[in-house]
């Protein structure tokens, strides 16, 4: 499914994520007629989504540059929590940080009504003021339209 949060009210993703857990297999129970193999795939950029998944459920789709035998080429490579049955040294599949999920998928703080979704008040950095080409006399002679302005 591709980013199944869009067009949802960001308090119904619970719901949405517990209705397509139940539609997968439930693995602590025997495969048959009642609980056929079955799995759902998601593709999301939502910190609530990726929030709101078990943490072994997790994988992340990273695109990394190679270069073999001189050829420059790009490819996905996947990475888990680390923690969790997906990961370590014996499966061969690269660990990554909840933490660094995080910052992928929400890499700026916006202020929204002065919090941010998860209710922690963060203020922006004061932004310095624009200084204008237009603003500055000693270049005004070179622009067209100020030449003879003083």
């Amino acid at each position: 499914m591709e980013e199944p949060e869009n067009g949802l009210h960001p308090n119904r993703i619970p719901a949405m994520l517990s209705l397509l857990q139940d539609i997968t297999t439930d693995t602590d129970e025997p495969v048959n007629e009642d609980n056929p193999l079955r799995q759902v795939i998601v593709n999301t950029h939502s910190p609530a989504v990726v929030g709101g998944v078990p943490d072994d459920s997790l994988l992340v789709a990273r695109l990394r540059e190679q270069i073999v035998d001189g050829r420059r080429f790009r490819s996905v490579q996947f990475a888990c929590l680390d923690q969790t049955w997906r990961g370590g040294p014996d499966v061969g599949v690269d660990n990554i940080a909840k933490g660094d999920i995080g910052a992928y998928l929400n890499p700026i703080a916006r202020e929204i009504d002065g919090s941010t979704s998860d209710g922690l008040l963060v203020k922006a950095p004061p932004r310095p003021a624009r200084r204008r080409v237009v603003d500055r006399p000693d270049l005004r002679a070179f622009l067209p339209g100020f030449e003879h302005e003083t």
